[in-house]
């Protein structure tokens, strides 16, 4: 399982191979919404080392990705961003 893990502020990340012994790791599915604001059977895979979880980073980590996978929305639209 391979993480993204921002390093620094400058908000660069770094693929970090996830091992068998972190217990404390996840991979969380993250839903795609249709225009309408359904889902339409898509996701994003999104895995946490341990590490980045006990440090608080899982959150903010979250955001940035979204942040940077960020796609323009229409005025009409509530979907998500993933």
């Amino acid at each position: 399982m391979i993480e993204r893990k921002f390093a620094d502020a400058n908000l660069t990340h770094v693929d970090v191979i996830i091992t068998a012994k972190d217990h404390a790791s996840v991979q969380i599915n993250i839903g795609h919404l249709d225009e309408n604001g359904l889902y339409d059977g898509r996701f994003t895979t999104v895995a946490l080392s341990g590490f980045v979880r006990a440090q608080g980073d899982a959150d903010s980590s979250l955001d940035r990705l979204r942040q940077k996978r960020k796609r323009p929305r229409s005025r009409s639209s509530g979907s998500a961003c993933f």
